[in-house]
């Protein structure tokens, strides 16, 4: 794999632009999907976004384990002012119905 400037270094397999995204968009997603390796979508030769595989993937799993995530955040303040008010989280109702949590 090459080096590139990017935060990742993308395969050219790995690469997509936005004129192919836009004509394209669900063989590319598949593509996406199936290889399990994000895409980097470019403009002009230049980076704008990056696709990630997410459909072998637990999305919550996925997001919450960014530290700096927005939605992680919002979801570690919404748990801590349920259990102010005395609410139970889901993962107490999942091991009192006897439910395995996802992995």
């Amino acid at each position: 794999m090459a080096t590139t400037n990017e935060p990742f270094a993308f395969e050219e397999d790995d690469i997509v632009t936005m004129r192919d995204l836009g004509q394209n968009a669900a063989k590319t997603i598949d593509r996406i999907n199936e290889s399990g390796r994000p895409a980097l979508v470019t403009r002009h030769g230049r980076p704008q976004a990056a696709i990630i595989p997410l459909a072998n993937a637990h999305i919550a799993t996925t997001v919450l384990a960014h530290p700096d995530s927005a939605l992680r955040k919002s979801v570690v303040a919404a748990e801590e002012e349920l259990a102010k008010d005395g609410a139970i989280s889901s993962a107490d109702v999942a091991k009192a119905l006897g439910l395995k949590p996802r992995r």
